[in-house]
């Protein structure tokens, strides 16, 4: 709002927004590696209704591993390419078995799930740091379902559009995203 600015501990906040989220938004230090105590996971469920919340590309082992090698050629990647990505951790904001990735090993390399969404796999046009990703035998391939659109750290336009919408006032939406700010 024009005018207006959100602080947290008498400091202007660090305000981060991404198109949807996951049906949960991430947490900070999940996501930037960096804990802001306002900057937590919070629900968000209406962006599990909108278009894009799903995504599923598929990618040519010969694609990953291009797109490893341009991030670091020194990855050691073996002869067998169903073993190049690994989730090693993530939060549960899907299921047991998916959501934002904390760390993935890219051969013999651990990295964030971050650092692989929007670093290594950055020409891939992958939407979310949630993630799942399975190996295609038959056709030597990854696929990689995505969920939210953005980093999904703080507000969710989508969600926060909706309730706008449905008459709730800024200011409860932005204690939502970001609790314990104080508008100012």
């Amino acid at each position: 709002v024009f005018g207006h600015y959100l602080t947290y501990n008498n400091q202007v906040a660090f305000t981060p927004f991404s198109l949807m989220s996951a049906g949960k938004t991430a947490s900070s230090d999940m996501i930037f590696g960096t804990k802001y105590d306002y900057l937590k996971s919070v629900d968000s469920a209406s962006d599990k209704q909108r278009d894009g919340y799903k995504q599923t590309t598929t990618l040519t082992a010969d694609d990953v591993k291009a797109a490893i090698k341009a991030y670091d050629s020194s990855v050691t990647l073996s002869d067998n390419a169903s073993t190049w990505l690994t989730i090693v951790s993530h939060d549960t904001t899907i299921s047991t078995g998916t959501g934002y990735v904390d760390k993935i090993k890219i051969g013999d390399k651990e990295i964030t799930g971050t650092e692989f969404i929007f670093d290594v796999m950055k020409d891939k046009k992958l939407a979310s740091p949630c993630f799942s990703l399975s190996y295609n035998t038959a056709d030597n391939s990854y696929t990689i379902t995505t969920f939210g659109s953005g980093y999904c750290v703080g507000m969710s336009e989508m969600a926060a559009d909706k309730l706008a919408a449905a008459g709730t006032k800024y200011g409860k939406i932005l204690d939502k995203y970001y609790p314990g700010t104080i508008l100012a």
